[in-house]
């Protein structure tokens, strides 16, 4: 099977603020791509830009099954699963690759994508196999050294940015220089990645491993399924409310999305729950998570029309769009991490077999169902309210983003009920409490402040609400007051 070999201890805390700051740094720069690109493209344009990559989200969601495996195996000592899940991967991404591009002319014509467009889907092929390659790498890092895949978002979105004033701003290359630049940043993190675990790609290819796999991916293609369906939604809003509908939407998502970076300050608990008792760290991980995603939610919800004038005075309208998607965002991200402490307390794979009739009877298998009990609920009520209610492009938008909160509410709760029968953790109620008070305060100081409609004024307003919610939550809370001297001491003695 491999051999099995002693694992490093995974600091929790640290290498989730790593990936935090990273992804932190990388809004500046993602939205600085995403202001590219929208003031590049029309609304029409930047509706075929989502679309592009809704389709292509179909083509790799096979993506993740393999990496899966891989983490959990590398997690608990198995070094071959490295090359392992490197090469079974690049064989899945070979045959998505070639299947994809058979595929191309019959869902341009199906989704009414008109000549000059159609270019464009096959130009952006190109990343199905990077996507491949880059998930198995970040599963290697992640069950070894998580802060890595920190600096590897950098690399990637700084990239990004620097091929983006190249390819978009100077060569006005618009929607094909937003491909481009997105392809090569790839392969630069790609590089950074192979170039730091190249020890581990040394092992040897262990068919044995592949075959368990192919027999765990069953359930792990079950919840890829299930995680896709969803975008069913966004490629009906297109469809049915067009380009317009799909590019508001996709304006207020950019936004909302940025909530989501706070479940990267739990990522280390998946791997550290796997390889050893991390059950301990669980409560400190959800601390850390609502101290960031709380007052993210509610500045959001204030400052949307700052946000969205930025990106464009005519994406102000979708205000309301935008509030939903945030709330719903919020309870998202809050779902996702109990999602991976379900996954990381589950030990039917300890000893690299996976019993596939065992493994449908696990909580993991529970949670992956709930895939689609979000899916058909979304799918299903999206098309009745763009058939029969509205197909406004604006009200469509927003009932979209209303039904993904509604379905996520139910998600959540159910998740809830399967995580407390898994282990027992202490929520951290109290500092919920402080972290609200002090959101509250910081979301009335820029309630009444005037809302900016430049990017820097937006910046300054945005850094002046941190402050101002850093500095209650400083004084109110004791934790947190640990918690900033503790990381202030790790990051001076750190060599990474």
């Amino acid at each position: 099977m491999g051999n099995a070999d002693e694992h490093n201890g995974i600091r929790v805390v640290y290498s989730g603020f790593i990936i935090f700051i990273a992804k932190l740094l990388s809004i500046l720069t993602g939205f600085a791509f995403t202001i590219m690109v929208v003031r590049a493209l029309s609304p029409l344009e930047y509706g075929i830009w989502g679309n592009i990559g809704d389709v292509l989200s179909y083509f790799v969601f096979f993506a993740s099954t393999i990496p899966f495996w891989t983490t959990r195996f590398m997690a608990r000592g198995f070094r071959d699963a490295a090359r392992t899940g490197v090469v079974a991967n690049i064989l899945v991404s070979a045959v998505t690759s070639v299947t994809y591009l058979a595929a191309v002319p019959y869902i341009t014509i199906l989704l009414g994508i008109q000549q000059p467009y159609t270019v464009l889907y096959v130009i952006i092929a190109a990343q199905i196999p990077e996507l491949y390659i880059l998930y198995t790498l970040e599963s290697i890092i992640y069950a070894r050294r998580p802060q890595l895949i920190g600096y590897g978002t950098l690399i990637y979105e700084i990239a990004k940015v620097g091929l983006g004033l190249i390819f978009i701003v100077y060569w006005k290359m618009k929607i094909e220089g937003a491909i481009y630049s997105i392809i090569i940043a790839y392969v630069l993190q790609i590089l950074f990645y192979a170039r730091n675990i190249w020890d581990y790609l040394k092992g040897k290819v262990q068919w044995s491993f592949i075959k368990e796999w192919s027999k765990g991916s069953l359930v792990t293609v079950y919840e890829a399924i299930g995680s896709r369906l969803s975008i069913l939604s966004l490629i009906l809003l297109f469809s049915y409310a067009g380009e317009r509908a799909r590019a508001y939407y996709g304006a207020a998502l950019t936004v909302a999305v940025v909530i989501s970076h706070s479940i990267f300050l739990t990522y280390a608990l998946y791997p550290k729950l796997l390889s050893e008792d991390g059950k301990g760290d669980i409560t400190t991980s959800l601390r850390i998570f609502f101290t960031f995603s709380i007052p993210m939610t509610l500045g959001i919800i204030v400052l949307a029309d700052s946000y969205l004038t930025i990106l464009g005075l005519r994406y102000a309208v979708a205000k309301y769009t935008l509030q939903i998607l945030s709330i719903d965002i919020f309870l998202f991200s809050f779902s996702e991490v109990l999602h991976r402490i379900i996954m990381g307390v589950e030990r039917v794979d300890e000893e690299a077999k996976i019993p596939l009739r065992e493994l449908t009877k696990t909580p993991i298998f529970k949670t992956f169902t709930l895939r689609y009990v979000r899916s058909i609920f979304v799918v299903t009520l999206t098309y009745v309210i763009l058939i029969f209610i509205s197909r406004d492009y604006l009200v469509a938008a927003t009932y979209v983003a209303m039904i993904f909160l509604i379905s996520d509410i139910i998600v959540l709760i159910l998740r809830y009920i399967i995580v407390r029968r898994c282990i027992y953790f202490k929520m951290p109620y109290g500092n919920i409490m402080k972290y609200l008070l002090s959101s509250s305060f910081m979301a009335v100081i820029l309630l009444i402040i005037p809302h900016p409609t430049r990017i820097t004024p937006t910046f300054l307003v945005t850094l002046l609400g941190a402050v101002i919610y850093g500095g209650l939550l400083y004084l109110l809370d004791n934790e947190t007051r640990h918690l900033i001297h503790s990381l202030i001491k790790k990051f001076k003695s750190e060599n990474v």
